[in-house]
């Protein structure tokens, strides 16, 4: 065998492997399929509507996000995994990031946020992974987020999804996994209703932002 022809041999199985990689990410199964098929109510400024709480286009969209974030699937996890909860925030022009909270078996609480670095990240999901920052939470901060959950109710209720008349804008995601109740999904376009965007608001806190990251701050939608 020629050197050249090693060389090519070596370069397709390395491109090989790479492809299988990516290909194995992108089929991690974020969301239920059946949410394409249900519809939910909708409300916007006393606007009453109807929406698939999960299309094609999301479906897709949203898990390119989350897989090129590096995050499991909250949907799918092993049997015995305690709660799980969950904040994507997709703006239109800045790069994606994620808060997600983890309950250990030991009971405590791990906050992990992941974001995709600014300067490599385009509208075609192409961006850098920037890596993440965990910390665990305190006894306070776990019990807060435990009232945040119990008042706005978002892992009991069905699962949601509602653009609030908005094409545009920023995605708000809540996802909660619990033993008890579930996964339980939340996308607002805007989030303008309080629910999400309280929760939201609290796990953006958790990651040390008043409301939004200081680039995103000029984005921040004026409540109705």
């Amino acid at each position: 065998m020629s050197r050249g022809v090693a060389v090519l041999l070596t370069l397709l199985v390395l491109a090989a492997a790479v492809f299988t990689g990516w290909y194995s990410n992108r089929r991690v199964l974020y969301f239920p399929p059946e949410f394409q098929k249900q519809v939910n109510d909708c409300e916007l400024q006393g606007v009453q509507s109807r929406e698939q709480v999960q299309d094609d286009f999301q479906a897709a969209w949203f898990s390119g996000v989350l897989g090129d974030l590096e995050e499991p699937s909250l949907f799918q996890r092993p049997d015995g995994s305690l709660r799980s909860v969950r904040l994507t925030l997709i703006p239109s022009f800045h790069p994606p990031f994620s808060v997600r909270v983890d309950t250990r078996a030991d009971g405590r609480m791990v906050m992990t946020e992941k974001r995709l670095a600014p300067l490599d990240y385009n509208w075609k999901r192409e961006g850098r992974f920037s890596g993440e920052r965990v910390r665990l939470l305190s006894d306070s901060e776990a019990q807060a987020l435990n009232s945040v959950l119990a008042e706005t109710g978002l892992g009991e209720v069905r699962s949601t999804g509602c653009s609030d008349g908005v094409l545009d804008g920023m995605s708000w995601i809540v996802e909660i996994s619990d033993p008890e109740h579930g996964y339980r999904y939340h996308y607002r376009q805007w989030a303008q209703d309080e629910p999400v965007r309280d929760f939201g608001q609290h796990m953006l806190g958790l990651a040390g932002w008043d409301d939004l990251p200081p680039e995103l701050r000029p984005l921040k939608p004026s409540n109705p």
